[in-house]
């Protein structure tokens, strides 16, 4: 269609990489223009760009690379030597006049969802096109929606056949669906009442939301039941899950409400100079994390006018910020998992139970975004206290932290179902040990 669209004629090139389905070749001669084709990279599905620059002649009118396996191809670069060629480009028509350069055609039809350096596929090229077929990650299921069920048991289609759903798929998709009935935050906490949680916790919540402005002075004269109600804590007297993530006194029914802590020699985990576990609500969480964090890191100062000011050799406030974030947005329904801190000679890593949000990457995370709370309740407690802000705006908040303090910014990895962040210390990079 894109051919037919620009009127490319016999003598024009179409320049195809050698990897692909032979679909996106057949066109060429469909259209009856010159087929050219550029192989691969030598250790890559992607094709050669260097080959690419040196097949591009007078007669080349498109370029079609291919998206394969998800990978999305590297336009940047293809674009790059697109402006570079731009001198021999003749047009042959008005509209190949109009946009002046050789077009870039996307066969997308592999990498569906997928993205590169943040922008999705068939949103780079001058035209994308989709296609389906048995192995193309395309499905008519949408987030958000019902999982599919036929007599009672859910399915979904995985390449060309349809499969029972798995039990944590269908959970997952039931808590996007419905997140009032099926969230974890959002269900009553059984045998647990008003007695079971900290009033001091809760006093001191209001107190701060009223400090920063962002809860009414009249909030400090509420009772515990009517601001557990507002704050979707409550329903119909009854204690909801959140509640006791937040503000519990006796958790001993909820496993998952642990923090794992370890300092370990040097840069694995082979050796342990410490180790424990804290239990409790999110406060008491928080608190024992960055005990152990300022016990295994060392503090530096120096004299600013008549003051002296010190630091972690990682800032504080990155690292409650980022356990603030692994805390607040874990996935609580996961009973037997729970977040954890690992000091090592040469970095801190804060791990938790849960995944990105579906829009974001560990490339892309560090960018300009929206809030994603996965536990948007227990968040709105946290952002009226000013534990949390509610513009996505934590990611930049720490990585300005450890810029002006001169350490490497905090890096993202997801793997095995748990979101890792890693500060790296500075003395690293300049091959010192530490024991």
């Amino acid at each position: 269609m894109v051919l037919h669209l620009l009127d490319i004629q016999p003598d024009d090139e179409v320049i195809v990489p050698a990897y692909t389905y032979t679909a996106t070749a057949s066109v060429t001669q469909h259209e009856g223009c010159k087929l050219v084709l550029v192989d691969s990279q030598k250790d890559n599905v992607e094709m050669d760009y260097d080959k690419l620059a040196d097949a591009i002649t007078e007669k080349t009118k498109v370029i079609a690379p291919v998206d394969l396996g998800g990978i999305v191809a590297d336009y940047d670069r293809v674009f790059e030597i697109v402006e570079a060629k731009k001198g021999l480009f003749k047009p042959n028509n008005a509209l190949q006049a109009k946009i002046g350069r050789i077009v870039v055609s996307a066969d997308c039809a592999h990498s569906f969802g997928a993205n590169r350096k943040g922008k999705m596929a068939g949103e780079i090229a001058d035209f994308s096109s989709f296609s389906f077929h048995a192995v193309k990650n395309f499905s008519g299921w949408r987030w958000g929606q019902m999982p599919y069920t036929y007599r009672g048991c859910p399915y979904y289609k995985n390449e060309s056949t349809t499969q029972v759903m798995p039990q944590e798929m269908y959970e997952e998709r039931l808590r996007a669906a419905k997140p009032e009935k099926f969230a974890w935050e959002r269900q009553e906490a059984d045998g647990v009442s008003l007695a079971d949680l900290d009033e001091k916790r809760i006093s001191g919540t209001v107190r701060l939301g009223v400090e920063r402005g962002r809860m009414p002075a009249t909030a400090e004269a509420e009772s515990v039941e009517s601001l557990l109600s507002k704050w979707n804590l409550m329903r119909e007297g009854k204690v909801l899950n959140g509640a006791v993530a937040l503000f519990g006194k006796n958790l001993s029914g909820y496993t998952q409400m642990s923090l794992r802590l370890a300092r370990f020699r040097g840069t694995d985990k082979n050796e342990f100079v410490d180790s424990g576990r804290a239990d409790g609500n999110f406060f008491d969480l928080l608190d024992a994390g960055m005990a152990f964090l300022f016990k295994h890191l060392s503090q530096s100062g120096k004299i600013v006018g008549f003051q002296k000011e010190e630091h972690l050799e990682i800032p504080a406030e990155a690292l409650r910020e980022a356990l603030t974030n692994a805390l607040c947005h874990r996935q609580l329904e996961k009973y037997n998992l729970t977040p954890s801190i690992a000091v090592y000679d040469d970095r801190v890593e804060i791990e938790n139970p849960g995944r990105l949000p579906f829009d974001l990457t560990p490339e892309t995370i560090k960018s300009a975004h929206a809030s994603y709370p996965y536990n948007p309740l227990i968040a709105e407690v946290l952002f009226k206290s000013s534990f949390l802000e509610s513009w996505g705006s934590g990611v930049g908040r720490m990585v300005d932290a450890c810029r002006a303090q001169g350490v490497p910014e905090p890096e993202y990895e997801v793997a095995g179902g748990f979101v890792k962040m890693i500060f790296r210390k500075s003395f690293a990079a300049s091959g010192q040990s530490r024991a």
